[in-house]
């Protein structure tokens, strides 16, 4: 019995070893892989046609290749940064086997008289891995010469103007009399005119006038505040800071509330653009005539050029920038003012905007004492923002045409006080003063007719 058992025994193990066997028979009767390698490289011109070839004779030192593969041109010009020039598929290839191939490149894509550095590469993919010992021959660098070439130019097809013997022309291919010309001639140029007034109906019909559209303070809606509250009495100043300027006469123990339109960075402006401009002018009664002028954006884009360049522009090119917009503001104002309204006063709108985030309005109250601006308060107002855009405007008050002056001399001054606003406002001269200890002195340069007026407001009269 236990023989019985042995002998089983030892014909599973030999039933085994034999399946092992069979199964491993094709791993031991397997062929060696393909080996490509590149064998010869060569290049040629064709001149006439501005092209050359490179000629590539590819062989395999190795098995029976099972798939095919690629061969690729790569430059090696620093400029180019490793741009695949050309990139084909090869059949495979049999044991010892060779194949020539033959890439045309056009001669224009290069620099005349320059060397251009090229990399030849075959065969670079799973069965032989870039980098592995069995690839290094499969990689092969060639310089090409490119010789000075020129482009041949394009044959003119016809001759786009001919004057015959006979007193007929030729243009482009047709042959017309002298009539027939002029007809053309005449045909063509009202074709232009009649296009060209098209083209002005279309933008009077089409091209909206520049406006203003109203808008609120991001700090105009607030919940009721107590008016003896700090609060309250800085909500109720916010009303009467029309600006950042003191354009008001000196009187001893007034009050002056400022706003500063300021970055995150606390210089002025920074971070914000203009977004209109408007001029009119308003009688006692707060009334305002036809003299409602909007400025045209194109005053606009150029302010704004020059706020992104301040830091930049002396004081003599600043004014070089800002007086052809002072004198362009006039002239566009001019237009409609009448004989009648020639003494009334005038109201300058500057519109800012900025984006929530990047900028900050600052509220600063001051008092005069003793020949000098004290200031009293300063601070940020709670703002409810309901979008990215952040609106926010200027407003100041220019005298009319005074008594006994000449119209000519009225638009002269109103040119130079749009230049002293325009100026002030960019650069603020309170910006290099209201971090000083000292409080700010009475401003003595600002021109009458910039002061003396009440501003355009509801009430006149603020409440401390």
């Amino acid at each position: 019995m236990p023989r019985r058992r042995l002998l089983r025994q030892v014909c599973s193990v030999m039933l085994l070893a034999s399946l092992l066997a069979i199964a491993s028979w094709p791993a031991f009767g397997q062929v060696s892989p393909r080996d490509y390698a590149i064998a010869n490289v060569g290049y040629s011109f064709n001149e006439d046609e501005n092209t050359f070839f490179l000629e590539v004779t590819v062989s395999n030192n190795g098995g029976d290749a099972v798939a095919p593969t690629t061969i690729q041109v790569i430059s090696l010009d620093p400029s180019r940064d490793n741009e695949v020039l050309a990139e084909q598929e090869m059949a495979a290839l049999a044991a010892d086997g060779q194949l020539p191939i033959t890439i045309e490149f056009d001669m224009t894509d290069f620099d005349p008289g320059s060397v251009q550095p090229l990399s030849i590469r075959v065969g670079i993919d799973q069965y032989e891995l870039n980098g592995s010992s069995i690839a290094a021959n499969n990689i092969q660098n060639i310089s090409v010469p490119i010789p000075e070439y020129v482009i041949p130019a394009a044959p003119l097809s016809e001759t786009l103007f001919v004057q015959h013997d006979d007193g007929t022309f030729t243009i482009l291919g047709n042959r017309l009399t002298s009539d027939e010309l002029v007809f053309e001639v005449v045909a063509v140029v009202g074709g232009l005119v009649m296009l060209w007034l098209l083209s002005i109906i279309l933008r009077l019909i089409f091209r909206r006038p520049p406006r203003m559209e109203r808008w609120d303070p991001p700090y105009g809606h607030v919940p009721p505040l107590d008016p003896n509250s700090q609060e309250g009495r800085r909500y109720q100043w916010q009303n009467y800071a029309l600006n950042g300027g003191f354009y008001i006469p000196p009187q001893e123990g007034a009050y002056h509330a400022i706003k500063l339109l300021l970055g995150e960075d606390g210089h002025s402006l920074s971070n914000w653009s203009f977004d209109g401009l408007r001029l009119n002018q308003y009688d006692q009664y707060g009334m305002v005539g036809s003299t409602n002028t909007v400025m045209n954006r194109g005053l606009v884009k150029k302010l704004n050029r020059v706020i992104h360049r301040k830091e930049t522009l002396t004081p003599e090119q600043l004014d070089k920038r800002l007086r052809p917009i002072a004198r362009d503001m006039m002239r566009q104002l001019r237009k409609n003012i009448s004989k009648k309204t020639f003494f009334l006063p005038i109201e300058l709108d500057m519109r800012f905007v900025g984006q929530h985030g990047d900028i900050k309005i600052l509220f600063e109250l001051y008092q005069l004492r003793q020949g000098g601006w004290h200031r009293l308060d300063q601070w940020e107002p709670e703002m409810q923002v309901i979008g990215q855009d952040i609106h926010e405007s200027y407003r100041y008050t220019i005298h009319g045409r005074v008594s006994g002056e000449k119209p000519r001399d009225f638009y002269k001054r109103l040119e130079n006080d749009l230049l002293t606003l325009l100026r002030e406002t960019i650069n603020n001269p309170i910006m290099a003063q209201r971090e000083q200890p000292k409080p700010l002195p009475i401003r003595e340069s600002a021109p009458d007719t910039l002061s003396g007026l009440p501003p355009v407001t509801d009430q006149h009269t603020a409440v401390s």
